[in-house]
């Protein structure tokens, strides 16, 4: 009986011992994930505030930014319309806005610039023909013509410009 009770408690040991080796790997798997976990929280709170950085950076840029719709009608029933057109606070122009969806020619005068030719179609004074822009007046769908030259006429945002082909 006293060599079953030895055999018993050596089984007891061993077993005691296996329990204390997996506890010990699994308190081990715990802490690493758990430093891992740690790592990826920090890791993910630095690039959080990068990104915050980086958002105010954005907004900076586009508080310099003008927003304007650019309508051109090339007078044979084609018209192109270009969305939120990013212009430079700075440069907001009928003309900048146009330069920046169009190929454009134009010539410089010392009243400002005029127009002389858009994606390739050229004033024509033989058929009294011309590029002409017209702005949108906000918040209606009356459209003005513009009173100086391209370059002076300033543009805000939101503003919708038309440049069309037409008899003039």
């Amino acid at each position: 009986m006293e060599k079953r009770s030895s055999k018993l408690r050596s089984y007891a040991v061993v077993i005691l011992l296996i329990w204390a080796l997996l506890s010990s790997i699994a308190a081990s798997w715990l802490y690493m994930d758990n430093e891992r976990l740690r790592n990826d929280i920090r890791s993910l709170s630095d690039e959080n505030d990068r990104l915050k950085k980086d958002v105010g950076s954005y907004v900076a840029r586009l508080s310099k930014i003008n927003f304007v719709d650019v309508v051109i009608d090339y007078g044979n029933g084609t018209v192109r319309v270009y969305r939120e057109v990013p212009v430079p606070r700075s440069r907001s122009t009928v003309f900048q806005a146009l330069l920046s969806v169009a190929s454009v020619r134009y010539i410089e005068y010392p009243f400002g610039i005029w127009v002389d030719s858009i994606d390739g179609i050229a004033n024509d004074p033989m058929t009294n023909m011309y590029w002409i822009y017209y702005v949108r007046v906000k918040d209606t769908k009356d459209y003005v013509m513009g009173e100086v030259a391209a370059n002076l006429k300033l543009v805000s945002d939101g503003d919708e410009i038309l440049w069309r082909y037409t008899k003039f």
